[in-house]
């Protein structure tokens, strides 16, 4: 049986690493809206 401790390091571990994987795929998203919006605001122009 693993030691409460380890379990509560393993725990804030994946916590830790599930946010970090969170930040990362909302900085991507809100890249991709950024580039969605600019590539949109061209087309406009040019219409």
């Amino acid at each position: 049986m693993i030691p409460p401790d380890d379990l509560e390091k393993r725990i804030e571990q994946l916590e830790l690493k599930r946010y970090r994987a969170r930040e990362k795929k909302r900085w991507k998203i809100e890249e991709l809206n950024i580039t969605s919006d600019i590539d949109t605001d061209y087309d406009t122009e040019d219409a």
